[in-house]
């Protein structure tokens, strides 16, 4: 998370390969979910 500090950004972006099958079972999508929700946190 260091470098979020010395690279201010304002967007993340997840490659549409690695959610895409990820959507298999409750772990893949609690992974996905929990990307997000970090995403979101970071940005506010």
């Amino acid at each position: 998370m260091g470098i979020s500090r010395k690279f201010p950004f304002d967007i993340i972006k997840v490659d549409r390969s690695f959610i895409s099958n990820r959507t298999n079972s409750n772990r893949d999508q609690e992974l996905v979910r929990t990307i997000i929700t970090m995403a979101h946190k970071l940005l506010s």
